[in-house]
């Protein structure tokens, strides 16, 4: 998330990549909610490794044409291995 004071507002359209624009009524100026993926100022960069965007343990690699994989951990699903999961196994008797 952003914090841009200014005159600029939502109606300028500088959030990026999917990003919620919320003006600030008291402050002026307006708040780009990023993306899980994404990051900067207006949402325009995605994020690597470096950022630490995998949870729960999971191995990060960067990917070549930008973002990264998340190697999630027993337990853990998700892009970023955010969500829990359980197995629960059948036995045949």
């Amino acid at each position: 998330m952003c914090c841009l004071a200014g005159t600029f507002n939502c109606l300028e359209r500088l959030c990026q990549n999917g990003a919620t624009c919320t003006n600030r009524t008291a402050a002026g100026g307006y708040d780009c909610t990023c993306l899980k993926i994404h990051i900067g100022t207006h949402c325009q960069r995605m994020k690597t490794c470096t950022d630490g965007p995998c949870e729960n343990g999971a191995t990060c690699t960067d990917v070549s044409t930008g973002g990264v994989t998340c190697q999630c951990v027993l337990g853990y699903i998700g892009q970023f291995c955010e969500r829990t999961y359980f197995v629960v196994a059948h036995s045949v008797i």
